[in-house]
């Protein structure tokens, strides 16, 4: 395996959070043909979510912040862009299921 394309498997590793668990070259080749598109879109979406977002009351006593670093949200938004979920869709599934689990607790 070659220095880039350890460089790239780690990658895919930590933004898809699976384990490359190949032996040789082709198993290399073969695990970052299959999943580098949906670690660049989750890389794209987190992009996107960067930027603070808004407190809001939501009739709540006391100002609540999302909590961005959500599990279950994380989760969703992967598996959306595993099976080609538009990038569209995708942060509107992302957006309401985040919304839903920071105030559904």
């Amino acid at each position: 395996m070659t220095a880039k394309q350890e460089i790239t498997i780690r990658y895919i590793e930590h933004m898809l959070e699976i384990k490359y668990e190949g032996k040789n070259d082709s198993d290399a080749w073969k695990f970052i043909h299959d999943n580098l598109k949906f670690a660049k879109k989750c890389s794209y979406f987190e992009s996107q979510m960067s930027m603070p977002v808004s407190s809001t009351t939501l009739g709540m006593d006391k100002e609540t912040d999302f909590d961005l670093e959500r599990d279950l949200s994380r989760e969703l938004l992967i598996r959306d862009a595993q099976h080609g979920v538009s990038k569209d869709k995708a942060m509107e599934h992302f957006a309401e299921n985040l919304f839903l689990e920071n105030t559904c607790e």
